[in-house]
């Protein structure tokens, strides 16, 4: 089916649109006469008998003007709202009373008119009534907005789903300043029931619409949210901030899901990367080895924690923890240990979304929907250090809730490999903060018991916590230790799985004797991820980064507290290095949390990104995980928009 559009007229003086078929079509609007609809329609090839329907947007006379004419001597149905049918009649430009063409729609609720899908829906102008139209027809979808002082939510929707799009852009910001109309008039403009600017208009097509959505499936996100927030398309970053194609910055305190280490577009990082780029770009890991890795390895050395020797390469977080579950799992049987062939995790624990990496977390949000294809894992419970069952503090407690860890261990010890955890920090359980003592304690019940320890330091490492390495702070180490994010300051994908000499040899045999590891990844010890980690280490060792992060993580902190600490919705503040956690709820005395269908830390999301704040939520949880340079103006910015961003959802 051909279908066609024609504007026959816009702006002040009449508006008028023709949308149809080689055999119907229908009008948007009647602002100009009928016999200049009929001549203009007859130019291309269209006469008046087929025109089915006029649809009016509202009752200003250069959108209605003719269509007394067209609905009562030419008996062409009128639809549009009620309230703009009465409006309609009381004009002063309706000669021509509307009586037998008047025909009723309710917004939003949609209709069929021959091959037309119509659904009309609120648009803010200060008209009697006001709607703008969703019409498809052959798979195209045309969305009409013909005047309105701003787009809402409900507009918003209907413009994204556009293939062809009518949207008013009215006026410039500076000559309507400048220009000799009374100030009344300017002010009814420059409305929220007025008029588009140019410039707004502008701002909005550019940061929405996209061909994002055509082709993307985004990670976890349920997609029908891009509805309503569509993704932001980001044209370049520096530092703290991201720029979208608009030229709008945001301040990335989240640091792009954790992994951007030391801003975006690091020149020392980018230079690495760039003097690669012209030696070697990959190389098989297999029987091929190249000097970027063998040095990155010899540098990791030096600030990993004691005992970790020897490394394994793969290309992502979920990848590293899969690799350290069957490295764990063949020592054992390799060690004379085939009964040990179970895991143990915390609650509320995240290590990725692989089968096994999803079997060691517990999260149902990630994990509940594949539990049948999950491994049978033992759960123990998590330290909750803000909700304590044993009305603790993590300031003055003795691990009291260690006592779950050790029931756990005393069943299940003997059929249990490994134990893994997020060391300190549980990211996605709404950045969980629990003693130091929690992994001595755990460490040395994994020694007693022969449980190999796994330390996921994917979240952790590189700083995060005040150390390079959480488990620093504990003064122990894992067994097995998995590395991430950090670890090429987020430019490129990277992990390594590092085990100690024990559980190396345990391997180490004949090939005929099938001890081999047999795990791998094509991109395997990339010699581009390579240089942009040995720039990040560069990086650390000749910049005091570490020593001026925990001065910047005091400020932090200090921040927090002093313009959110009292807040009413805000039930505490927790912190470790620059991680800062804001836990929001109804009642700060009894702790109680918003209910999750409300989805608070979204909507305030949203509202920190109309600002200029990335500010992504875990459930009733905001967060803070900057940039380890972040400076204090950039801070205090993040905190101004936080606080503005919650007082508009909350109060």
């Amino acid at each position: 089916m051909k279908v066609k559009f024609i504007s026959l007229a816009s702006g002040s003086s009449g508006n008028c649109y023709y949308i149809g078929t080689e055999k119907y079509g229908i009008l948007i609007d009647a602002g100009i006469a009928v016999r200049t609809i009929k001549k203009s329609l007859k130019e291309v090839g269209v006469g008046m008998e087929t025109i089915r329907a006029v649809f009016v947007t509202h009752d200003h006379a250069d959108h209605i003007k003719a269509v007394g004419g067209l609905g009562e001597k030419l008996h062409i149905p009128v639809y549009t709202t009620a309230r703009i049918h009465e409006g309609i009649n009381k004009s002063y430009c309706m000669t021509e009373k509307l009586h037998s063409s008047v025909r009723y729609l309710e917004k939003e609720e949609p209709m069929v008119l021959e091959d037309f899908h119509i659904e009309s829906f609120e648009v803010p102008h200060d008209g009697t009534d006001n709607v703008g139209y969703c019409i498809e027809i052959d798979g195209k979808v045309f969305s009409f907005l013909t005047d309105l002082g701003e787009i809402t939510p409900t507009a918003a929707k209907f413009i994204r789903k556009a293939n062809y799009l009518i949207l008013e852009a009215n006026y410039d910001d500076e000559m309507l300043r400048m220009g000799t109309y009374p100030q009344y008039l300017k002010e009814r403009i420059t409305s929220r029931t007025g008029h588009m600017s140019n410039i707004a208009t502008a701002e909005f097509l550019a940061e929405n619409i996209t061909e994002d959505l055509k082709y993307i499936w985004h990670p976890c996100s349920q997609m029908k949210d891009y509805e309503e927030l569509p993704p932001i398309v980001i044209d370049h970053g520096k530092g703290v901030y991201l720029y979208d194609k608009s030229g709008k910055k945001y301040i990335d305190i989240v640091s792009s899901w954790w992994c951007n280490l030391l801003g975006h577009c690091n020149p020392d990082i980018n230079q690495g990367i760039k003097e690669q780029l012209d030696k070697l770009e990959h190389v098989i890991f297999a029987n091929f080895t190249h000097e970027g890795a063998i040095s990155l390895c010899e540098q990791l050395s030096d600030v990993i924690p004691p005992g970790l020797s020897k490394f394994n390469f793969s290309d992502n977080g979920s990848a590293a923890v899969e690799c350290s579950l069957k490295m764990a799992f063949q020592y054992q049987y390799q060690t004379g240990h085939p009964e040990k062939t179970r895991f143990m995790c915390l609650s509320d624990g995240y290590h990725g979304e692989t089968i096994g990496a999803l079997s060691v977390g517990t999260l149902d949000l990630y994990a509940k929907i594949y539990q049948p294809m999950l491994l049978n894992t033992i759960r123990i419970q998590a330290p909750d250090c803000y909700r304590c069952p044993f009305e603790k503090s993590r300031n003055n407690c003795k691990c009291e809730c260690f006592k779950y860890a050790e029931d756990a261990f005393e069943q299940y010890a003997d059929e249990t490999c490994a134990m893994i955890v997020e060391p300190l920090l549980q990211g996605s359980a709404g950045m969980k903060i629990y003693p130091p003592l929690y992994l001595k304690k755990l460490r040395a019940l994994c020694d007693k018991y022969n449980v190999l320890l796994i330390a996921d330091e994917i979240a952790t490492g590189f700083g995060r916590t005040g150390k390079m390495f959480a488990f620093e702070h504990a003064g122990v180490s894992p067994d097995i230790m998995c590395i991430s994010k950090g670890l090429t300051g987020g430019y490129m994908p990277m992990a390594i799985t590092i085990t100690t000499d024990n559980i190396y040899n345990a391997f180490y045999d004949d090939y005929s004797s099938g001890k081999a590891f047999m795990h791998s990844h094509t991109y395997s010890g990339n010699p581009l991820g390579c240089a942009a980690a040995l720039s990040v280490l560069k990086i650390f060792r000749e910049q005091p980064i570490l020593k001026n992060a925990s001065k910047t993580a005091r400020y932090l902190n200090s921040r927090l507290n002093e313009k959110l600490g009292n807040h009413k919705n805000i039930g505490e503040i927790r912190s470790i290095g620059l991680i800062n956690a804001i836990e929001l709820v109804t009642d700060k005395k009894y702790k109680t949390p918003f209910d999750s269908s409300l989805r608070i830390g979204y909507q305030i999301y949203k509202e920190a990104l109309k600002l200029g704040l990335i500010l992504r939520p875990l459930g009733n949880v905001l967060y803070f995980n900057p940039p380890l340079n972040i400076s204090k103006d950039e801070i205090d910015r993040s905190i101004e928009i936080c606080l503005q961003s919650i007082n508009i959802i909350l109060n």
